[in-house]
């Protein structure tokens, strides 16, 4: 370190700035006097700011101005040395003084740089003397406002002393509304203890004024969390303790004295004299039973609405995989019949679209017949039926769809005929529901088998499989519309969930029941009809009409729709030989009857301008309308639909798509009869 500061101050190497160069005695004696000048500035400057520091205490940024003066000197400092140099070449100690003003440079502008948008915030001078001017303004104007309230408060003064006589005889009044009010009102002293008691309050208590005179308050007020059961804060404890009113509470329990719980609405305020002194505390409470009832209601309703939402969305969802997946069937083949191809082929295809629509007919025949019933609009159309005979017949026209998904289909029938006294068509529908739910659940290879069989006053109708099987829980959901036991993505055993639910209430409305029994997943289930047997002597047994062969006959086609007027009237032409003529609307099917004659017409309902309805009245109208075999066809099928057709005139009323079976059964009735239809 000796070394070190010796060779700082070491000219050793150097020589004077004098013989440096060609000074001459002008320029250096200007340069030196220069640089000491600069020196004593650069002197002076610090000791001013060092004084004007110590002597201003509360200057801002008071390292700032101390850094400056640091830095100034030190610039100082090497004017100096410049000077010198002439003499004392000391280059070296030179260096570090101006590495050393260098670093002090630097750390004022580092020192600097943070401070300045805080003073570009300052006020000016300018501004400080305008603040202490409003300063000194308000100051005089507060004490105008002093003057003036203090002689304001000698005037209320004075208005409080007369008021004060009549303070007594308004607190007497306000004890005796508290008494009389329909709220109940329980009043306490600072401790805590009953001081005020209502006639309400001792309803709905169970207290009397008496017996809760001067005992604590949560003695004779016991409340509980409605939702928790556990005791909840008193309300009028707590507005003792926070001295502020404490807001209406809801969803808390009154614990009466004989134990009774109520639900009651509570606020409670502190009760305060004239100095604002804490002197007691008013509850208010009331009975809220019923609102609370209604509340529960509300949200029962809402969370069945959200339920019925949620059951909406699911139920369009499965709409729309139950549609799509015929539909696709049916578009396929009929691309398949556009190539052409081989005889077999044609006649697969029209198989396969058969089936899929039959399909499509039977889904939308199960939601009007649920919707009906569910709206108490459908109609048993009873008559004796042999269970035996309708078991069999439901039977032959399963087996098949049994045999397409190699599925054993068995059966177990009584001998003798089982009759029951019901709709045949509804009973044919309950079963084959049943058989097709009980396919859809069976893998290939599996087991469904029906059995029938009498038991004192019931007939017992089983269907069992051997298939999935359904959950413990699920028993009796399944039976609810659009429910099913898995909501997966996988909808090859899927459906709309209603098959079930129609099932339900067709066995109810034929005054029976069904009842669903399943020892759990992968074991299978089993459906079990209960109906009452008729009693009595067997029923005569008609025998079964056949229809005779149809006749050629002079149809006309009325519909709105040009493809299906088209292609109903290709059928009739083709199948039947029929003279066709169609029609697309009310008033050209009234220009073809007067001109074509016809016997027969199959009239839409839903029409543009003068729909169906109107149309069958002027039909019959016409000369010769009286002998026609008018026939309502249309996507109408409800109970007050058939009954509007009948009261128009019309004679037979089909819903779309109309079968080939019952369009023939119509022709060869009129054919063989040749009377109208009823």
């Amino acid at each position: 370190m000796d070394g070190f500061v010796r060779g700082l101050f070491s000219a050793d190497g150097f020589m004077p700035r004098w013989h440096c160069g060609n000074w001459s005695d002008f320029h250096g004696w200007l340069y030196i006097l220069s640089d000491v000048g600069v020196w004593s500035a650069y002197t002076a400057i610090p000791a001013v700011l060092i004084y004007f520091v110590w002597r201003k205490a509360q200057i801002p940024f008071r390292g700032v101005f101390l850094l400056f003066g640091a830095f100034i000197l030190a610039c100082g400092l090497t004017h100096l040395l410049d000077a010198i140099m002439f003499w004392w070449p000391a280059y070296r100690l030179l260096g570090l003084i101006e590495f050393l003003t260098a670093l002090v440079s630097w750390g004022t502008v580092f020192a600097l740089v943070p401070i300045v948008p805080r003073a570009l915030s300052m006020r000016s001078p300018e501004e400080l003397q305008r603040e202490i001017d409003a300063r000194i303004a308000a100051e005089l104007k507060l004490q105008r406002a002093n003057q003036e309230l203090e002689e304001r408060i000698r005037q209320r003064t004075a208005e409080l002393v007369a008021t004060n006589a009549t303070l007594n005889e308004q607190r007497e009044l306000f004890r005796t509304t508290l008494a009389s009010i329909g709220d109940a009102v329980i009043a306490t002293d600072t401790t805590g203890r009953v001081t005020f008691f209502n006639a309400v309050a001792e309803a709905l208590t169970g207290w009397s004024w008496a017996e809760a005179k001067g005992k604590p308050l949560p003695e004779v007020f016991r409340i509980l969390d409605e939702s928790t059961r556990r005791p909840a804060e008193n309300p009028a404890l707590r507005a003792l303790r926070d001295g502020k009113v404490v807001g209406l509470a809801n969803h808390s329990v009154l614990v009466q004295k004989s134990g009774r719980e109520l639900p009651i609405d509570d606020s409670a305020a502190p009760i305060r004299d004239d100095q604002q002194r804490l002197v007691g505390v008013v509850l208010v409470f009331r009975d809220v039973t019923e609102r609370r009832r209604a509340e529960l209601a509300l949200r029962a309703n809402e969370e069945q609405l959200r339920a019925a939402d949620r059951s909406k969305d699911e139920f369009l969802a499965m709409l729309a995989h139950e549609l799509r997946n015929p539909l696709a069937v049916i578009r396929n083949s009929l691309e398949l019949l556009k190539i052409g191809g081989e005889v077999q082929t044609v006649q697969w295809c029209q198989d396969v679209m058969h089936n899929q629509i039959e399909h499509i007919v039977r889904l939308v025949d199960d939601l009007l017949d649920l919707s009906r019933i569910m709206q108490g609009k459908i109609q048993l159309r009873k008559e004796p039926v042999d269970l035996v005979q309708l078991t069999t017949n439901v039977l032959a026209e399963t087996r098949r769809d049994c045999e397409a998904r190699e599925q054993q289909l068995s059966s177990s029938l009584p001998a003798k005929p089982v009759w029951v006294e019901g709709d045949p068509v509804r009973l044919s529908q309950i079963l084959a529901n049943l058989l097709s739910n009980a396919g859809k659940y069976t893998d290939a290879g599996g087991s469904i088998s029906v059995h029938l069989e009498s038991h004192e006053n019931n007939a017992i109708l089983k269907v069992a499989d051997s298939g999935v099987g359904i959950p413990a829980n699920m028993l009796t959901q399944i039976f609810v519309p659009f429910t099913q036991v898995s909501h997966t993505l996988d909808r090859a055993r899927g459906g709309l969930g209603i098959g079930l639910a129609l099932v339900r209430k067709l066995v109810s409305l034929h005054g029976g029941e069904v009842i669903a029994r399943s020892e759990g997943l992968g074991k299978g289930s089993q459906f079990e009809v209960r109906l009452p047997i008729r009693h009595g002597a067997p029923p005569e047994v008609k025998p079964a009409w056949k229809p005779s062969a149809v006749s050629v006959k002079r149809v006309l086609v009325v519909d709105d729709n040009h493809d299906a007027a088209h292609s109903l009237s290709l059928l009739l032409r083709r199948i039947w030989k029929h003279e066709v003529r169609t029609a697309y609307d009310g008033s050209k099917a009234i220009e073809q009857a007067r001109d074509f004659q016809p016997d027969v017409i199959l009239l839409d309902i839903g029409l543009p301008g003068m729909d169906g309805y109107q149309t069958a009245v002027q039909l019959r109208a016409l000369p010769g309308g009286e002998s026609l075999l008018l026939v309502a066809l249309t996507g109408y099928g409800q109970d007050s639909d058939r009954r509007k057709s009948q009261e128009a005139g019309f004679d037979v009323h089909l819903v779309k798509p109309a079968s080939i079976e019952s369009l023939q059964e119509i022709f060869s009735r009129f054919a063989s009869d040749d009377v109208r239809p009823s």
